[in-house]
């Protein structure tokens, strides 16, 4: 609502021709609408970034290119705001990803004693399910996940009616299809790794 179009800075075609009172009107109107819409917004930013979002508004309006200027600016400050929303949610997936990576390593640890080649399936099927995350928690109360489930459809909430948010659903998609890979590799590889270090000691003990 703040992209309108002003009336002609003067009130006629000639050098002398006197100021616009409509212009006027729109310069204050512009203020006003700006003031309202920071206060109204759910995401505060610095004063320093207001300042320099009304200092490049006003001069596209000097220039009479407002319009397309400041769409441009508006779009960088949305693109700023967005990105640092991915990060949050990549953060929180981490952790996510980090809480059931630990509590699979615990577990491994305490049945790797019974480990056979049919349970070593089975349990590598279990870590693929259990990784089903962090949409799809299996955990009981795993904050965790929470937080990366709330972090999520926050975002998911802000790119709603965004030209952006096609490519930002494929953003954490495709990071939350990375995590779920990279972590279900380290896992069998552990997994592998105490398999094999518990049958030398079984026959290091024969």
């Amino acid at each position: 609502e703040l992209l309108k179009q002003f009336h002609p800075f003067k009130n006629g075609a000639s050098t002398y021709a006197p100021p616009s009172e409509q212009y006027h009107e729109d310069v204050n109107k512009l203020y006003e609408d700006i003031l309202k819409a920071c206060k109204d917004l759910s995401s505060k930013i610095e004063f320093k970034q207001w300042h320099e979002l009304v200092k490049s508004y006003w001069e596209s309006v000097s220039h009479e290119q407002f319009a397309v200027q400041f769409k441009n600016v508006k779009e960088m400050y949305e693109f700023i705001e967005r990105r640092e929303k991915i990060t949050k949610v990549k953060e929180k997936i981490d952790l996510a990803f980090r809480a059931h990576a630990e509590w699979s390593s615990k577990d491994i640890r305490l049945k790797i004693e019974n480990f056979n080649d049919n349970l070593r399936n089975d349990y590598v099927k279990s870590i693929s399910e259990n990784l089903d995350i962090p949409m799809r928690c299996s955990i009981h109360d795993c904050q965790e996940c929470e937080n990366a489930r709330s972090e999520w459809d926050s975002l998911k909430n802000y790119v709603e009616d965004k030209d952006s948010k096609n490519d930002t659903l494929r953003t954490i998609n495709h990071y939350i299809k990375h995590a779920r890979e990279y972590t279900k590799t380290t896992l069998v590889q552990m997994l592998d790794a105490h398999q094999i270090g518990e049958d030398c000691t079984t026959e290091f003990m024969n």
